[in-house]
């Protein structure tokens, strides 16, 4: 449906037969994107980190850390998965905003990069020393929640290092750590774009494995149907 975002998915569980089953049922679905799996909720903190997701599906009963165990650190960390706009701290970062200066692209420049993080709206005030003291203040969460999902670390950790500092010395730091995560994913990005027949290779072979570790899922599920020996 026409301007509707998609929501991006994490399926967490330690039982491959259902995340396969998972993935399937959600991918049919227009406006949903299963961006990662994890196998356990170590392996979930993890991927959520990395993947940024709107919705986690997750598992109970799992081994190493189960879901609730996992659910609790997940708010300890004080990690959200929601990263706003540069230029409203209420509305989601989305592509579909008329503003490039909302949000950063995998292809935008160091400059652009910094440039934006320099305009993105802020406040007054310094950096509180606690995530409680962010609450009311929703474009400094949002950038300090960006530090922390780009370095790995969580909203509390970030303020210690920055506490009582204002946006003229954080937003340089911001702008230091995601241009270090962007700059080798733009240039891979400009390679595959230089080359399209390495893309078709890379594709090719992602599709001949998919269907290699496909094939025992799909024979037990022809078999649960009926439809197998």
């Amino acid at each position: 449906m026409a301007g509707v975002s998609t929501v991006r998915v994490v399926v967490v569980d330690d039982d491959p037969l259902v995340r396969a089953g998972l993935r399937m049922i959600l991918g049919g679905a227009p406006d949903l994107d299963v961006v990662g799996e994890a196998v356990d909720g170590q392996d979930a903190m993890d991927v959520i980190a990395r993947e940024l997701p709107d919705v986690v599906l997750m598992d109970i009963r799992m081994p190493r850390m189960d879901g609730l165990a996992a659910t609790r650190r997940l708010k300890e960390r004080g990690t959200t998965a929601r990263i706003m706009s540069l230029r409203d701290g209420k509305v989601k970062m989305s592509k579909s905003d008329p503003s490039e200066m909302s949000r950063i692209q995998l292809t935008d420049s160091d400059d652009a990069i910094s440039q934006k993080v320099r305009k993105a709206k802020t406040d007054p005030e310094p950096l509180p020393d606690n995530v409680e003291g962010l609450e009311s203040r929703p474009e400094a969460k949002n950038l300090v929640g960006i530090y922390a999902a780009v370095t790995g670390q969580d909203m509390q950790q970030v303020l210690h290092r920055f506490e009582g500092q204002g946006f003229g010395q954080f937003k340089p730091a911001l702008a230091e750590v995601l241009v270090e995560l962007i700059a080798p994913i733009r240039a891979r990005l400009d390679e595959l774009r230089r080359d399209p027949g390495d893309l078709d290779r890379i594709l090719d072979a992602g599709a001949r494995r998919a269907s290699e570790l496909a094939a025992p899922t799909l024979a037990q599920a022809k078999v649960a149907v009926g439809l197998g020996n």
